[in-house]
């Protein structure tokens, strides 16, 4: 996978970031925010400026702020092709990964996590929840106790 950081000050991965990730490619988001990039970028996601702006005029919100219109560009993001990934520490740790449908996504998530573990971003027993937002009974959760993300990968096999 490539990786791309924005940031020179900090231009590695480390287990508490936030990416985008599609096809071949990392987006680290850490030092900002997921709809920051959608917002410094729309092309890269298959949008506009002017969508953007539409979505957050719809919903009354100052653009960039994370309400509404920023749980609407995800989720457009998402039925692009895009996974959103972040790590939560509090209440429990975890790592979550969105997109618009798991299984058609299956093959770039796994991606993902081999890439996150050669990283060490993700710790063979770190645990996940993989969430598809088309499907609400789409949404799977690895906890430490069962094997946490490899157990995602074993049942993943191609």
């Amino acid at each position: 996978m490539k990786y791309i950081s924005k940031d020179i000050a900090h231009p590695f991965a480390s287990p508490t970031n936030g990416f985008w990730v599609k096809d071949d490619t990392v987006y680290d988001v850490t030092f900002g925010s997921h709809v920051g990039l959608i917002i410094e970028r729309p092309g890269l996601f298959g949008l506009t400026g002017k969508m953007i702006m539409d979505i957050y005029r719809k919903h009354g919100e100052v653009v960039g702020s994370e309400s509404k219109a920023r749980d609407e560009l995800v989720r457009l993001a998402a039925s692009n092709g895009w996974i959103r990934v972040r790590r939560y520490s509090t209440p429990r740790d975890f790592f979550s990964i969105q997109t618009d449908d798991t299984t058609k996504r299956s093959k770039d998530i796994i991606a993902f996590v081999v890439w996150a573990l050669e990283q060490k971003i993700m710790m063979p027993d770190s645990e996940a929840k993989i969430l598809g937002y088309h499907n609400p009974g789409d949404c799977q959760e690895y906890k430490w106790a069962d094997g946490g993300i490899t157990l995602y990968l074993s049942e993943n096999k191609e």
